[in-house]
């Protein structure tokens, strides 16, 4: 299917889904959703520019190295199946707590955001760092904020792809 040029808005049914990348960093096949999306925002970070001076301080030459895209998702409560995924936990049974080892992860995860308006953009990256870290405010009780940079899987694989609901 060719793609379609679009002005339909990706506002609707939005799912943010993570799932553990394939062989040589390739896209996962399974993805499970991270729950109830409060906010979750995109960010763009430049590359690191390098300037080629001469003796007289005359900028010759200039490279600016590819930026990263970083996506930011703030989700609902503090749940077992999401700080097993980005910190190292331990479930004490007898007394029904959550023992927290430690609050980071060296594993990289496959993202997927989805959504249901028809001709919208969805969003993939088959190899993300992450990183996790708790939140209170008296309005909204606790949340998960979660920060995925999207990094090169390497073996000249694409680091994301743009496609469209059916």
């Amino acid at each position: 299917m060719a793609w379609k040029e679009t002005t339909a808005t990706a506002w609707n049914g939005i799912e943010f889904q993570v799932g553990t990348p394939g062989a040589n960093n390739a896209m996962a096949t399974s993805f499970a959703s991270i729950g109830r999306i409060k906010e979750m925002s995109l960010e763009t970070e430049e590359g690191d520019k390098k300037e080629w001076k001469d003796i007289n301080g005359d900028v010759v030459d200039e490279l600016t190295q590819e930026g990263k895209l970083i996506w930011n998702v703030t989700v609902k409560n503090l749940n077992k199946s999401n700080l097993e995924k980005f910190w190292d936990i331990e479930e004490d049974g007898p007394t029904s707590t959550l023992k927290i080892k430690k609050m980071s992860t060296s594993k990289k995860y496959s993202v997927k955001i989805i959504n249901t308006v028809q001709n919208a953009e969805v969003f993939s990256a088959a190899y993300c760092s992450v990183t996790a870290k708790p939140t209170f405010g008296q309005d909204d009780g606790y949340l998960l904020e979660i920060k995925f940079t999207v990094l090169d899987p390497g073996n000249g694989k694409e680091k994301a792809v743009i496609g469209q609901t059916a």
